[in-house]
């Protein structure tokens, strides 16, 4: 849930969107429903921006949980 995941486009210097929400988000045919991170402290910054939806501190659960038909690994 770093920079990549969600709050490098809030640089005002950047005109284009460079995070995977964001990128989500804007298309029509996607819809992000559950996040991951062993912080919480950046699932609730990114619930902050994005909305309410499922957080996961453990992968595998999430996994188990969800039926996703995209994941995006944002790490460095």
């Amino acid at each position: 849930m770093g920079q990549i995941a969600y709050s490098i486009d809030d640089d005002s210097s950047r005109d284009i969107i460079w995070s995977h929400a964001l990128a989500y988000t804007t298309h029509p045919g996607t819809e992000i429903v559950a996040v991951c991170d062993i912080d919480s402290n950046r699932i609730d910054g990114f619930k902050d921006k994005y909305g309410d939806l499922n957080e996961y501190t453990e992968y595998k659960d999430m996994l188990i949980e969800e039926d996703l038909d995209i994941i995006s690994i944002c790490a460095p």
